[in-house]
């Protein structure tokens, strides 16, 4: 299992643009096999020896870093991947040039020359394993050295990086695993050998499991240029439609590959963590709600209290009413009013319409007991709201960016946590919202990458809505300190 840090230093604090790529030679006709970089334990002396060395040294210097390509997949699949030959690393800004005109790489082998060589002819830093240490063929073959590349953080397409975006395994900084598997991707579509197809196979097997502490979905888009985004897109597709398997993947990560069919066969997500049991308005109201929707042609996805119950499983209040956004066809032409009328319709010994004011009430079974724990004013009807996609302040969301929880339609997590982010700064802070809020918070670290959406999740709000969720998190933080860690896990 992946032991996850945040921060620049490894551990919770409070504290653009484009993408890596790597220089790669033109493919063989044939790929020859390559000597193994695995020793006889096998483990990388790459990743277990050399990337713990040149951190250590580059911290010495006051010098943060991030590290990408093959060692990083190799950190990331937890050795499944090819053991990397080579240690590549990412500076981050501030990196310069010493006064004497020496450059970051020769710092490194000034500041540790007995651990490193710098070869002044071609500007090579290599590193130089003791003597004790057992090595695999490969790098005895190369007089026991391992080559270390240092990039600048922003440099050229590289993305431009803060040490908040970088991702710890163990003790080891990495860049995001998004950026990895675009890196990734970039470098089968200008080489698409078998190779490089493998490698970007197994990152995308590994994205369901993996934490949402490795991504940061709110800012991780924004490493790269607009031309590298639409680029990235094209590229996405091109993959899917040669390895079909890997498209649920990049769906899941918010790339849409294929226009899904609204109501098309879907995987539900596990959320870890105790279950507090859901309320009667999830279990019951929503279910069927959900089911006559589907019924008459319509995806949707529920936000508001319900969103934060499933995810929460159960931790966060009862609501009394059900928030529902509903995803129409293109041709839908009429209101939220004539959907409730066909709701009612279609069962009207559950459901019933306050014509007055325009309500649709969800009627719960006589003999439902709910549970002691749920202390709720009305046990006898629920308020449903029906809001149509495309109304404003409604987050823009397509069928393929619905989560499913407990075989429940659930709009995006951090879609669900901005809204109530909303709900606190407008009604001044609230406890009550203060708590859930916290509560929602608390579930960031555990939860798996597959309830959010890192590549269109931002997307799914206008840039005004963008800016002031910025501010409202940076209120929030400084109303409730010990959540600053989280909010930087999601790339604030």
């Amino acid at each position: 299992m992946h032991q996850v840090k945040v921060g620049a230093s490894g551990s919770v604090n409070d504290d653009d643009n484009g993408e890596a790529t790597f220089p790669d030679p033109e493919p063989p006709e044939t790929e020859p096999e390559r000597p193994s970089a695995v020793g006889t334990d096998g483990r990388s002396p790459v990743t277990d020896i050399v990337a713990g060395e040149v951190v250590y040294v580059l911290k010495q210097l006051g010098l943060e870093c991030a590290i990408l390509d093959s060692a990083a997949s190799y950190l990331y699949s937890e050795g499944q991947s090819m053991a990397p030959e080579i240690l590549i690393v990412i500076g981050l800004p501030p990196l310069s040039s010493a006064p004497d005109g020496a450059s970051p790489m020769e710092q490194i082998y000034r500041e540790d020359p007995i651990r490193f060589d710098w070869d002044s002819d071609i500007r090579r830093l290599f590193y130089k394993f003791r003597p004790g240490v057992v090595l695999p063929p490969l790098f005895q073959r190369s007089g026991r050295k391992c080559l270390v590349e240092l990039l600048l953080s922003g440099n050229g397409p590289l993305p431009l990086l803060l040490p908040s975006d970088i991702a710890w395994i163990g003790d080891l900084p990495v860049v995001p695993f998004l950026s990895l598997l675009l890196a990734k991707l970039e470098k089968w579509a200008d080489y698409p050998r078998r190779t490089n197809a493998d490698e970007l196979q197994l990152l995308l097997t590994l994205v369901p499991d993996l934490p949402v502490s490795l991504f940061r979905p709110w800012r991780e888009r924004g490493f790269m240029s607009e031309e590298f985004q639409a680029t990235t897109e094209v590229r996405a597709k091109k993959f899917s439609q040669s390895f079909p398997d890997t498209e649920p993947i990049w769906q899941m990560l918010g790339f849409l590959i294929v226009p899904p069919s609204p109501l098309s066969e879907h995987a539900n997500v596990t959320i870890p963590g105790p279950n507090h049991a859901h309320s009667p308005v999830t279990d019951v109201a929503a279910r069927r709600v959900v089911s006559i929707l589907e019924e008459l042609g319509f995806a949707c996805a529920l936000s508001g209290s319900a969103a934060f119950q499933l995810y929460s499983r159960g931790e966060t209040r009862v609501s009394e009413s059900l928030d529902i956004i509903v995803l129409p066809p293109h041709s839908f032409s009429y209101n939220e009013a004539w959907l409730k009328e066909k709701i009612v319709e279609k069962d009207p010994s559950q459901f019933t319409r306050n014509l007055v004011r325009g309500t649709l009430l969800f009627k719960f079974p006589p003999d439902l007991v709910w549970p002691p724990s749920f202390k709720i004013k009305n046990k006898r009807t629920c308020t449903v709201e029906l809001v149509l996609l495309g109304t404003p302040a409604v987050p823009r969301l397509s069928s393929s960016s619905i989560v499913w929880i407990d075989d429940l339609p659930v709009i995006p997590f951090l879609t669900t946590l901005l809204l109530l982010l909303e709900k606190w700064d407008d009604l001044h802070f609230k406890k009550d919202n203060t708590r859930d809020l916290k509560r929602l918070l608390n579930l960031v670290p555990n939860l798996p990458v597959s309830v959010f959406r890192p590549w269109s999740e931002r997307r799914s709000m206008s840039v005004t809505d963008q800016a002031k969720s910025e501010v409202r998190a940076m209120k929030f933080q400084a109303e409730s300190t010990l959540t600053k860690g989280n909010w930087q896990m999601l790339g604030f």
